[in-house]
């Protein structure tokens, strides 16, 4: 029978257990030290810019309605506007035949136009009437503007709305406050005369040598140049700037009656003071970056706060890329210990088989 040469393998176990022991562990931990620290480190950057931008677009919000605010209130002090509303509050009513003159206007109200109508064009095209079209043409500010006298009576408006008397309404009642006057601002609704999802405003209209409420005049300002200035943040594709409330409802989508869903996440970061939170804690994670302040203690007629929403794996797909190439990574590194080891029992021995062949075999 042929001897035949057999060779063992040059792998040791015992050498490559060694190897990898001694270069799998350091790599994890260092992997794991290395980039979990680097992205606790731009977890917190971020939280810190999207808390600075959440921060930005409030004070932008507050800055925008403060101007149109400041805006209807100088419109209160125009001469044609005091004059109107004088002349309409000199025609004090009997209180029986006011009450049946406003049934019966408000009857006809619907079905009056312009041109036919000489009740009707005497509001609309009135010098005060028509200095408020001018002011909406040049500051495109108001979607429209309304004046009544202190009675509640339509006296002249930037266009036909919806009803004649509005001292039923909440906002005039609120902005008359029983001739103490102040200012009105609603939550975001729906205005049946302007169509338009909107802010209304209303300012008391104040008599200048007396400082009595001689009047109210109301602006709807549309919610489209409101909800604008959050779409100007620029974070990722899906980096989302939303407007809600402390309820959970959500300003800046109007038709919806569904409530954001990490409302609690929120409430409960914002009172710890903290930039952003992660919520859920099951998947999909989502990063939200919170402001240091709330809307409402600015103007606390509006309960509101922006925060950013963005899914978690676009702000951190980096550190996402690192794990998945370090599945990579550690599979090389054992192949490449598996050839290390392969070579270094080669080389221990080499020396104990050229003493004795026949030792290779044992």
């Amino acid at each position: 029978m042929p001897k035949q040469s057999r060779r063992r393998s040059r792998l040791e176990p015992r050498i490559l257990i060694l190897f990898l022991i001694l270069g799998i562990p350091p790599l994890v931990i260092g992997h794991l030290l290395l980039v979990n620290r680097a992205e606790s480190r731009f977890k917190a950057v971020v939280g810190t810019y999207f808390a600075q931008k959440a921060d930005r677009l409030q004070t932008e919000l507050i800055g925008h309605v403060e101007t149109v605010s400041v805006q209807l209130a100088n419109l209160a002090s125009v001469p044609a506007i005091q004059e109107i509303v004088r002349q309409s509050n000199g025609q004090e009513p009997d209180e029986e035949e006011f009450a049946q003159s406003i049934q019966r206007i408000e009857e006809q109200w619907p079905s009056l136009e312009r041109a036919k109508s000489k009740f009707l064009a005497g509001i609309l095209e009135n010098p005060a009437s028509l200095f408020l079209r001018d002011h909406n043409r040049v500051v495109v500010a108001f979607r429209e503007i309304l004046v009544t006298d202190r009675y509640g009576r339509l006296v002249a408006a930037s266009n036909k709305v919806s009803d004649y008397f509005q001292a039923d309404e909440n906002w005039w009642r609120v902005a008359y406050l029983e001739g103490g006057g102040q200012r009105f601002i609603s939550d975001i609704q729906f205005d049946e005369s302007a169509r338009v999802y909107s802010l209304e405003l209303a300012e008391p209209i104040m008599d200048q040598s007396t400082g009595e409420v001689i009047g109210i005049i109301k602006g709807i300002v549309d919610s489209d140049e409101l909800f604008a200035l959050l779409e100007s943040l620029q974070f990722g594709q899906e980096t989302v700037a939303v407007l809600v409330r402390s309820d959970g409802s959500i300003v800046s989508d109007p038709e919806s009656s569904d409530r954001y869903q990490f409302i609690e996440e929120v409430a409960a970061g914002m009172d710890l003071n903290h930039n952003s939170v992660m919520a859920p804690e099951g998947k999909p994670l989502v990063f939200i970056g919170l402001p240091h302040f709330r809307i409402k203690d600015r103007i606390p007629e509006l309960d509101w706060q922006v925060i950013i929403q963005a899914p978690y794996d676009e702000v951190f797909l980096p550190f996402q890329n690192l794990r998945s190439w370090f599945v990579y990574i550690v599979l090389a590194s054992v192949i490449l210990i598996m050839v290390f080891s392969m070579v270094f029992s080669w080389v221990l021995s080499k020396p104990i088989i050229e003493i004795d062949p026949h030792l290779e075999q044992v």
